[in-house]
């Protein structure tokens, strides 16, 4: 035990790992990597169960990173401000309030399939993500979750049951992206979005909602099938 620290976890020490690396908690809380740390591929230690709050934080050589099974949160402002283009989770179950902010790089992004909870702001301002896939195991996204970034269009899948103001569709000045489209099964809360309304705060949607089959496949990457469409004849 290197480094006994006080408060929260008084009774958790934290080691240096042999890359320079934070661990605390017996292995299983992930506290700091470097930020000068010149390596631009990562893959996070097994038996990690949390990632701190900014722990990559600008780690600008960073770029590929995997979070291993076994890894179930990753806290606020963890990834923020940091170089990273890829991100794998496999095991996620909620990632906080800002932890991938302002990751400008930020393009390919892997949520896996038991994710539940996506904070608020949790991917704002990554100007270069154009799309995302959200697993069917997600239930609630936090306000401005992915405003700021590139996205023309999202498939929410019935799993959600909350999605807060300016999740999707608002452009890094807070204004509605042009022509955005929601698609999603209806009578969910991705049709509810799409017009989601707040008088009191001047807040409301206007857009497009475009009913499939089935949100568990991102129509927008070519799968699914519209409702609209009428089978093929064979």
């Amino acid at each position: 035990c290197a480094l006994p620290i006080s408060g929260e976890f008084s009774r958790v020490c934290i080691t240096a790992a042999e890359d320079g690396c934070l661990i605390a908690d017996s292995g299983l809380y992930y506290v700091a990597y470097p930020p000068a740390k010149p390596e631009e591929s990562y893959t996070v230690p097994d038996g990690i169960e949390e990632i701190a709050a900014g722990a990559f934080s600008f780690a600008t050589h960073l770029k590929d990173v995997t979070v291993p099974e076994g890894v179930a949160y990753i806290d606020n402002w963890a990834f923020a401000y940091s170089g990273v283009t890829k991100i794998t989770m496999q095991s996620v179950l909620q990632i906080d309030d800002y932890a991938f902010a302002y990751c400008q790089s930020l393009h390919e992004v892997s949520l896996g399939t038991v994710l539940e909870k996506i904070g608020n702001a949790a991917f704002s301002y990554d100007t270069a993500l154009t799309q995302i896939t959200l697993p069917n195991s997600l239930t609630d996204i936090g306000q401005y979750a992915f405003s700021g970034c590139s996205l023309p269009s999202v498939t929410i899948p019935d799993s959600l049951e909350n999605i807060n103001y300016c999740a999707f569709g608002y452009d890094a000045s807070g204004n509605a992206i042009e022509d955005f489209i929601i698609y999603g099964e209806e009578y969910t809360m991705a049709q509810e979005y799409a017009t989601a309304s707040d008088p009191d705060n001047d807040y409301q949607n206007k857009f497009a909602f475009i009913p499939v089959e089935n949100a568990d496949i991102p129509y927008e990457l070519g799968g699914g099938t519209l409702v609209t469409e009428a089978p093929e004849e064979t």
